[in-house]
C-alpha cells in the first residue's frame, strides 16, 4: 500500500495576516492564526516563504513547536520589508529529518526595480529555493521575485532574461 504524503506551502510574512488588499499593509504578527490554519492539514512537510529570522529568533522554529514537528531548516535570505528588526528568509519544516537539503541562490536583476510610482526599491531582496530531497523525490521550497510589482515581466523582455537564467538553477 503505497503512502500519502502531506505537504503545506505557505507565504506568511513573516507572521502576519494581511490588514487590507493595499500593498505592505499587515496586522501584527499571529503566529497562533498560522498554526491553527496548518494544523487540521496533519502535514508531513511544511514549507514556509517570508519567515521571519534574526539573531535571537525564527517564526519557524515558532511555529515548528507549535505544530510538533520536530525538524527546522530555516536560512536567511533578505532584509525584511515588513519589520526592519528581522530579515526574511524560506524555511521547511518536518516530522522527518532534514537529512539532505540545498540552497540555491537566484540571480539577481541586472535592470532596476522601480515602483509603479517611480520611487526605486531600497533594498536588495535576494530569492532562492531550497532543495529537499526526501525519499525518491525532490521538494522544492521557493520564492521568485514579485517582477510584476516593479512593472517587468518573466514572459517577455528583461524579466524573461532573468527567468532563463534562473531556469539554469
Amino acid at each position: 500500500m503505497a503512502q500519502s504524503l502531506r505537504i503545506v506551502s505557505w507565504n506568511i510574512a513573516g507572521g502576519h495576516t494581511v490588514n487590507s488588499l493595499a500593498q505592505f499593509d499587515y496586522h501584527d504578527e499571529d503566529l497562533d492564526y498560522f498554526a491553527s490554519q496548518i494544523e487540521p492539514l496533519n502535514p508531513d512537510i511544511v514549507c514556509l516563504q517570508e519567515i521571519h529570522i534574526n539573531h535571537e529568533r525564527s517564526t519557524a522554529n515558532e511555529l515548528a513547536a507549535k505544530l510538533g514537528l520536530s525538524y527546522v531548516y530555516d536560512v536567511d535570505v533578505s532584509p525584511s520589508h515588513i519589520d526592519k528588526n528581522y530579515r526574511l528568509g524560506n524555511a521547511i519544516i518536518s516530522r522527518h529529518p532534514l537529512k539532505h537539503v540545498t540552497d540555491a541562490y537566484y540571480p539577481f536583476p541586472e535592470f532596476q526595480l522601480r515602483f509603479p510610482n517611480g520611487k526605486l526599491a531600497p533594498d536588495r531582496h535576494d530569492k532562492m529555493v531550497q532543495i529537499y530531497k526526501f525519499k525518491d523525490f525532490l521538494i522544492c521550497n521557493t520564492q521568485m521575485l514579485p517582477l510584476d510589482l516593479f512593472g517587468y515581466s518573466y514572459v517577455k523582455g528583461e524579466g524573461n532574461r532573468l527567468a532563463q537564467e534562473i531556469e539554469k538553477i
